[in-house]
Order: structure tokens, then sequence, then C-alpha cells
């Protein structure tokens, strides 16, 4: 790439590091629970197999975190609709009260 587009990559970068850090807070701060419970006395007592099988376990639930992290992320960015049609055909032209993502 040149010219304007070169200038304008490091904007675009730092803003989606920038949106990456505040939505994935989570995320993040689920893997250095699992970092912190791997430094812990408590691991080097157990066995491989309990180790390896307490690691799925966390492994699992940071998975699910950053999935949920990235569903969220995709919710902020979408663009919403002016009006939508529900089921019966009736025209939605903004969100119920009560109603969220």
């Amino acid at each position: 790439m040149c010219g304007k587009n070169d200038e304008k990559e490091p904007e675009v970068v730092a803003y989606a590091l920038e949106t990456s850090h505040a939505v994935f807070g989570k995320s993040r701060d689920r893997f250095e629970v699992v970092v912190s419970w791997l430094e812990s006395q408590e691991t080097t007592e157990l066995s491989h197999a309990e180790l390896g099988a307490q690691l799925q376990l966390h492994g699992r639930e940071l998975l699910r975190q950053l999935t949920q992290d990235h569903l969220d992320l995709r919710a902020q960015r979408e663009t919403r609709l002016a009006q939508v049609v529900g089921a019966g055909g009736v025209g939605r032209s903004h969100p119920e009260t009560g109603r969220t993502r």
C-alpha cells in the first residue's frame, strides 16, 4: 500500500487494539487466573493426568469466555437496522422496552 493508506493504517490498528483490550478484558482476566493457578503450589502436587484434566476444565472456560467476548464485539460493531419486520409481518422501528442483546 502507498500514499494516504500508509498514514492511516497505524490509527486503525491502534483503534482495533484499544477495542480488543476493552472487549476481551474478561478473557484476559480468566487467562491470568489460569496462569496463576499453574504457578501455584497446588498444581505441583497433581499428577500429570490430574493436571491435564483440571487444565482442560480451565481451558474450556477460557474458550467459552473468548467466544462470548467475541460475540459481544460483533454486537457492538453491528449496524442497527432502521426497521425490521416481525414474524407477524408488523414493522418494528425501535426496540421494545426491556429488551437487550
